[in-house]
């Protein structure tokens, strides 16, 4: 084989595996975190776990309340955020499709925990006369 078949064969491989090497096959999940007023949270943990393979990916809200999970592999995932002082929010089957982004932008509630304690005696019944 002469040297310029050689390079042709080569430069042609090249050409051909290049593109290849260049494909992914990923998604991305990324959205916001607000309260009820519509104000964004900063510091929210976002877990985002594939529901096939249990691969989980942990990352937080910058001071826009924005989060981004990139190069996810495709499949169905659970994606739960959560903050102190607030109730989490999950949401299940949320599909990464391939070279696509999924917006899931979420609402928190304040946490409520409220304690009531009732102290009193039950009224006396006089049943001796009307």
């Amino acid at each position: 084989m002469s040297r310029s078949s050689v390079r042709f064969t080569v430069a042609l491989v090249l050409f051909v595996a290049f593109p290849i090497l260049g494909q992914t096959v990923t998604g991305t999940i990324q959205g916001t975190v607000a309260d009820r007023t519509g104000g964004t949270l900063p510091g929210v943990t976002v877990t985002i776990r594939n529901l096939q393979t249990g691969l989980e990916r942990v990352v937080q809200t910058n001071q826009a309340g924005f989060f981004n999970a990139t190069f996810l592999p495709i499949g169905k995932y659970s994606v739960l955020a959560e903050l102190s002082g607030f109730g989490a929010m999950r949401r299940q089957n949320v599909p990464v499709e391939l070279n696509n982004t999924t917006i899931q932008d979420f609402t928190l509630d304040p946490a409520v925990s409220e304690t009531v304690t009732v102290n009193a005696d039950a009224p006396r019944i006089n049943a001796s006369d009307g």
